[in-house]
């Protein structure tokens, strides 16, 4: 079982399974054709970073690797190393500027567009043979990133349809009692109420980050749907959801409907009204809305007229080995989400999964899209900005 530890670096053993496989396509001393391996020089956003850099190296690294799997066939192997990391395309063909375009993107999520024209993660092609391997290998072990207990963080999105990853989404993400959990509040997820009334300024990060990735995307030729979150409280404030719709329709509308937006942490009790009017706003400027509800709180039965794609709820802090009581009052609640969620021909979507048997009582009850710090981990991306307490 995979840790699920706040912000804890990939196993070094990854790494020996990325040589030993990348090992196996050399043949008795021969090489690999110049071109087939890049290597991506981070050194540029390094300059950038500053003296910052070594405080975020592990986590650039950590997140720009997760990114350019994204752009990679399966066959392909990505393997971080000193500044950087070497990527073999099992095609050749077009692999400089495979590798090029790559490079850029990551420039553009890092540093933005006006980066890209001074600086530029750049890529070159390298020859190696069997004696080489060795430089495969990390110049030095990774740190745990830094960041605190609160951090933006890109999360995979799996599919239950597709039993696999089909997007990644930004969402705020805290620790507690050393494991990752995904929300604005930490009391939310157990009480269903908040220990803060303003987390605008946390959605005004969360959509930069969410367009800086939409954009790396779409420079690595990638046209993929970016999820997000937005705070209930921003859409029920007229001052904070005005200024948040209007950051939406300054965005290039080619770029906003690939947004999928979920109005979180919604306030249990919030009449159905609201939940039209807040929907229907989100809808003119993207494509599609999520609404998610506290796990206790009584589902409504009209919610088909507000006009979501989608419904559902952070799971209840819960271990990794559930007993056969708690895990069958568990499914129970699983499946009246999912016949609330049916019931409105809406997708459902349930947050921070930790035991396998009820993720696997979720698919048969009908789940479409699941979150896990455990087997889908993270990406932090920087930290969470603290929101204001009444």
């Amino acid at each position: 079982m995979a840790s699920d530890s706040c912000l804890s670096p990939a196993p070094e053993g990854a790494i020996g399974l990325l040589v030993e496989r990348l090992r196996g396509r050399l043949r008795h001393g021969g090489t690999l054709q110049a071109g087939q391996v890049q290597f991506v020089n981070l050194a540029d956003i390094c300059e950038l970073a500053g003296a910052h850099w070594p405080a975020v190296r592990a986590r650039i690294q950590e997140g720009s690797t997760r990114i350019a799997r994204e752009c990679l066939e399966p066959e392909d192997i990505i393997i971080p190393c000193a500044d950087g990391f070497l990527v073999f395309f099992a095609d050749s063909r077009n692999a400089d500027e495979r590798a090029q375009a790559l490079a850029e993107g990551l420039t553009v999520y890092y540093a933005g567009e006006e980066g890209l024209e001074t600086l530029r993660a750049r890529g070159r092609a390298l020859t190696v043979s069997e004696r080489d391997l060795h430089l495969l290998a990390p110049t030095e072990p990774h740190a745990p990133s830094q960041g605190g207990t609160h951090a933006l963080a890109l999360v995979p999105v799996w599919s239950g349809a597709a039993h696999a990853i089909i997007c990644q989404a930004v969402i705020p993400t805290h620790c507690a009692d050393g494991v990752v959990c995904y929300g604005y509040d930490p009391q939310y997820r157990k009480t269903g109420e908040h220990a803060a009334e303003d987390y605008s300024a946390i959605d005004e990060a969360v959509l930069e980050a969410a367009l800086a990735h939409l954009r790396a995307l779409q420079a690595m030729g990638q046209a993929q749907v970016v999820g997000l979150a937005v705070h209930s409280s921003t859409m029920r404030r007229q001052k904070a959801r005005t200024a948040y719709l209007n950051a939406l329709r300054e965005i290039d509308e080619s770029l906003r409907r690939r947004l999928f937006i979920k109005i979180a942490e919604i306030d249990i009790g919030t009449p159905l009204s609201e939940l039209v009017y807040w929907t229907g706003a989100l809808k003119h400027c993207v494509s599609h809305v999520g609404l998610e509800f506290h796990f206790g709180d009584r589902v409504l039965g009209r919610l088909r007229e507000t006009g979501a794609w989608s419904m559902g709820c952070q799971l209840p802090p819960h271990p990794v080995e559930l007993g056969a009581a708690a895990l069958a009052k568990l499914a129970l609640d699983v499946q009246r989400w999912a016949a609330a969620a049916a019931g409105a021909r809406m997708r459902l979507f349930l947050d921070n999964f930790r035991c396998k048997a009820l993720l696997q009582r979720a698919e048969e009850a009908g789940v479409h899209f699941a979150t896990s710090a455990i087997w889908w981990p993270p990406t932090p991306i920087k930290p969470t900005p603290a929101p204001a307490i009444s």
